[in-house]
């Protein structure tokens, strides 16, 4: 059997897979609105494309070779390794803070509160020292 059509400037709306493999359903009264099949076919269960919304069925992908090529330019820096490891790095610290304040508050809730028993004022600060002249 031959390989599936893939779409690859194409996303789609319902579950935002990219590239769309497969048919894709392009909505004529929507701009910009294309569904793989598996979407299209839970619109069609649910009742809500039959009569609302007209698609058209595209089974073969566009032939167009100069947007192709910076389609794929971005994909590729969209994949830059080192924009990777930076997300990576965002979400570790964002992990650890997270982390951090949680178990302050479990500190905060399970240590009660130091109480003085004496009233006796704080000690007085250190004397300063003197500059030579």
């Amino acid at each position: 059997p031959p390989a599936p059509p893939v779409h690859h400037r194409f996303t789609c709306d319902g579950c935002s897979t990219s590239p769309i493999i497969g048919s894709r359903y392009h909505c004529l009264d929507l701009p910009d609105y294309d569904l793989c099949q598996s979407c299209y076919a839970s619109v069609l269960s649910s009742g809500e494309g039959k009569t609302q919304l007209r698609y058209n069925k595209i089974d073969s992908t566009p032939r167009c070779g100069r947007k192709m090529k910076r389609w794929q330019r971005r994909q590729r820096r969209n994949d830059d390794p080192m924009t990777q490891l930076i997300e990576e790095a965002i979400k570790r610290s964002l992990e650890d803070q997270k982390t951090q304040v949680l178990a302050e508050i479990i500190l905060k809730k399970s240590s009660p509160l130091p109480r003085s028993t004496s009233s006796s004022p704080p000690p007085p600060p250190p004397p300063k020292k003197k500059k030579k002249v």
